[in-house]
């Protein structure tokens, strides 16, 4: 498994929930050199529609063979995707059916990604970005009330999200999603950075 990523450039994860009864897997990965921390993970569910004022300079559309490196760029620049080393991850997302990635360009700008992962009728938000000189426009709500309504054409039953931080599930209530849990999760990791760090700013 390790090999795997590795082979692909990208830092071995895993993500385990309900982990209490784990304890040998976990020592297994700390054996192997292996970071480990744990951490409570809000989960959030959209539950209602808010309106939200249309802007002439915003436009979005989903993300294809030829807008992919715009899309790119943008979250190779945000350290909580990874930075650089996003651009493999990207690409082998954007291969797979499961996965719709969305580009939101402010002025003909590109400056915010976004991206839905599909299983059965269930749908979780990912991979939302904005580059530093452009936040603090409200251009990620926009950019979720777009996908909200793409949920809907599409029949999806609920749309989720898992916030980094408090601050993230904030933004995310005011596109009407609300928390309906909190999840202890334990995260291990083959370097880069740990959950805690980014959430911390590190």
């Amino acid at each position: 498994m390790i090999a795997f990523y590795q082979k692909k450039n990208i830092i071995p994860r895993f993500y385990l929930s309900n982990y209490e009864g784990q304890s040998k897997f976990i020592e297994v990965l700390k054996n192997k050199g292996f970071g480990f921390e744990e951490f409570d993970s809000p989960v959030q569910l959209w539950r209602r529609e808010i309106e939200i004022e249309p802007n002439s300079l915003i436009t979005i559309e989903k993300v294809t063979s030829e807008n992919m490196q715009d899309a790119i760029r943008i979250e190779c620049q945000i350290p909580e995707l990874g930075g650089s080393i996003r651009e493999q991850a990207f690409k082998e997302e954007f291969s797979q059916d499961c996965y719709i990635h969305y580009l939101l360009k402010y002025n003909g700008i590109p400056c915010s990604t976004a991206c839905i992962f599909f299983y059965e009728q269930d749908a979780r938000l990912e991979s939302v970005a904005t580059v530093k000189e452009y936040r603090g426009r409200g251009l990620i709500g926009h950019l979720i009330h777009y996908i909200q309504k793409d949920m809907q054409k599409k029949e999806v039953e609920r749309l989720w999200v898992l916030p980094i931080n408090e601050q993230v599930e904030k933004v995310y209530r005011k596109s009407g999603f609300d928390t309906v849990l909190n999840v202890k999760t334990g995260h291990a990791f083959l370097g880069g950075k740990s959950v805690m760090d980014v959430r911390n700013g590190l």
